[in-house]
């Protein structure tokens, strides 16, 4: 098969956007002899998504130590709801 691969590109980032895209298929015939990949993929075929999301900027304020709170630090499922 074909397998596009992902990622994230940073907010900063200024240079080209690519696909990589890898093809694993190996056609064979009625025999089970191989065949050569005859799947091609050409200029402005439709092969993927780009998907953007805003880049929020956050100021961080180091602390000492958490105040508590109603959840506490309990993990997954320890509310019951």
């Amino acid at each position: 098969g074909i397998i596009l691969h992902h990622g994230v590109i940073d907010s900063g980032y200024t240079g080209e956007i690519s696909a990589w895209v890898m093809n694993l298929a190996r056609p064979v015939n009625a025999q089970g002899v191989q065949l050569i990949s005859p799947f091609i993929i050409k200029r402005g075929d439709k092969i993927g998504q780009l998907l953007f999301h805003k880049a929020e900027r956050v100021n961080i304020e180091q602390i000492s130590e958490l105040p508590e709170t109603e959840r506490g630090d309990k993990g997954h499922g320890s509310s019951g709801r």
